[in-house]
C-alpha cells in the first residue's frame, strides 16, 4: 500500500497558519462589516474539514471522532498561539467560529465530495479518453 500525502489538508493548514499568526500590523483594516473576522475564521475550518476529507477517509465512528479530536485540537491550538503575536489576541469567539466551521464543514462532507470529486474525476477521464 502506498501512503499518499495529505496536501490539500497541509496546504490548507498553513493558509491557516499564516493567516492567524501575522501581526496585528499586517492585518487590513476592516471594511466595516461586523463579524466579519468571525465569518473568516468559520470558512477557514470548513475549507479544513473538506481538505481532510478529500485527503483521508473518515468512515467509521473511530476514524470520525479522531477527526473531529484534531480539528477542535488544531483550531483552539490557533486561537492560543495569537498571544505569542503582537497585537493579536486569543479570543474565543474566534475559536467558536473556528470549530463550528470545521464540525459545520464535516457535516456536509458528503455533499462537499461530490460537488469536488466528481467534477475532477470527469475532467480525468475527459482527459483519457482524448489521448
Amino acid at each position: 500500500m502506498r501512503y499518499k500525502t495529505p496536501l490539500p489538508s497541509l496546504f490548507v493548514m498553513a493558509i491557516i497558519l499564516t493567516a492567524v499568526l501575522l501581526p496585528g500590523s499586517s492585518l487590513p483594516d476592516n471594511p466595516g462589516i461586523p463579524g466579519l473576522d468571525k465569518i473568516v475564521h468559520f470558512l477557514m475550518f470548513f475549507g479544513l474539514a473538506a481538505a481532510i476529507h478529500l485527503d483521508f477517509d473518515i468512515r467509521g465512528r473511530k476514524k470520525l471522532v479522531y477527526c473531529i479530536g484534531f480539528g477542535l485540537l488544531f483550531a483552539v491550538a490557533t486561537e492560543l498561539l495569537q498571544i505569542l503575536v503582537d497585537g493579536r489576541a486569543s479570543e474565543m469567539l474566534d475559536a467558536i467560529a473556528d470549530c463550528s466551521g470545521f464540525l459545520f464543514g464535516l457535516w456536509f462532507r458528503k455533499g462537499l465530495a461530490k460537488t469536488l470529486v466528481r467534477p475532477a474525476d470527469r475532467i480525468m477521464a475527459f482527459l483519457r479518453i482524448q489521448k
